[in-house]
């Protein structure tokens, strides 16, 4: 915690001190199933990404998962504030199709990221379409409180 003196105007002398940015204790990426039409098994891998570095990820998301038409799904990590990212800043979220081939899958993904100071800060809702082979997909977005 870094603190520093000020001077009021009519007044003694106030210490005011900043308290440190908060840090990204927990992430939950969700995947809303809208339309699936995948030929079985199937399943995604994601990464979250922050300034290049892997902040979560999981692979087989799906696999052994019943994945139908209007289903939600999210995936957390375990407590990860030693990792020591700030929660504000520019995150990536790559998605993959990691295991099957013709899948056709309609999603809508979005982040969930806690702070240690446990405010849950919330991206915005993209939707995609993997289809006709289409395996990767990357989405960069900003969260700035």
């Amino acid at each position: 915690m870094q603190c520093f003196t000020v001077a009021l105007a009519f007044s003694a002398a106030t210490l005011l001190c900043a308290l440190p940015a908060p840090k990204v204790k927990q992430v939950t990426v969700h995947c809303d199933v809208k339309n699936e039409d995948k030929e079985k098994p199937g399943s995604f891998k994601y990464q979250l990404k922050k300034d290049g570095k892997v902040v979560h990820e999981r692979s087989g998301w799906g696999l052994e998962e019943g994945w139908e038409d209007n289903t939600a799904h999210q995936s957390s990590s375990e407590d990860i504030s030693g990792a020591g990212f700030d929660t504000k800043g520019r995150y990536t979220l790559v998605v993959d199709i990691d295991n099957g081939k013709r899948i056709d899958v309609e999603c809508e993904w979005y982040v969930d990221i806690v702070g240690t100071d446990g405010t849950v800060r919330v991206s915005p809702k993209n939707q995609k379409f993997f289809r006709n082979r289409e395996t990767h997909w990357e989405i960069t977005f900003d969260i700035n409180n």
